[in-house]
């Protein structure tokens, strides 16, 4: 999208401030997006969210391992898009049972199908992104949840960010989905974001009628 409609949307000036914390924001939306700029009473500066908003519900992997929760992602992901499954379905139908190492380096489950609840099938589009917040931010403004590797694969959820994403966008922190036992709703602080490994859009089409 074009950044700079992005950011004159952030500045329209009849919405409300949302966020617990800020006063004086702007909020604006987008393909059931939101987004929010004001100043933080704690930073003593402008800080702007953006944040996917819809039926997100959170999917548990089985183990600790990175490809346990790559899979969770993906359900989650699914499920965010209106086609609900399971890790171990798309396991066995994007897959064929065996997932590779670091699946999110491998783009061949790009145009497969698969089977959702209520007879729904979908088709998987797979794109490997920049490592840079501030295009992720532009997706998150279009309500598209990103898997991101901060330790294992979580999904990203909400940025806050300082500055202009023109140039000079600084993370404040973000907000994941972490599906690893024990985990759930976690903060990755600024300097966590160095340490980001990949980011993976995965988008999701109905399957065309044979």
């Amino acid at each position: 999208m074009d950044r700079r409609l992005f950011l004159a949307a952030l500045g329209y000036p009849g919405a409300q401030a949302l966020l617990e914390g800020i006063s004086g924001g702007v909020k604006a939306a987008h393909a059931g997006a939101s987004s929010v700029c004001g100043i933080d009473k704690t930073l003593k500066t402008k800080v702007c969210t953006v944040k996917v908003t819809g039926p997100l519900q959170m999917a548990r992997a089985g183990s600790f391992g990175a490809g346990a929760c790559w899979l969770s992602c993906l359900q989650m992901l699914a499920g965010f898009q209106g086609y609900q499954t399971t890790a171990a379905a798309l396991l066995k139908e994007l897959y064929g049972g065996k997932l590779p190492k670091e699946p999110w380096t491998d783009t061949s489950i790009h145009g497969k199908q698969f089977s959702a609840a209520k007879g729904r099938r979908g088709v998987i589009g797979f794109s490997k992104l920049p490592v840079r917040a501030a295009e992720a931010a532009e997706l998150l403004h279009e309500n598209q949840p990103l898997i991101i590797g901060a330790g294992h694969p979580v999904l990203l959820t909400t940025i806050r960010y300082t500055g202009d994403r023109l140039g000079g966008m600084t993370v404040v922190d973000s907000t994941v989905l972490d599906p690893a036992p024990g985990k759930g709703a976690r903060l990755v602080s600024s300097p966590d974001w160095v340490n980001v490994t990949f980011i993976s859009q995965i988008s999701i089409k109905k399957a065309s009628a044979a």
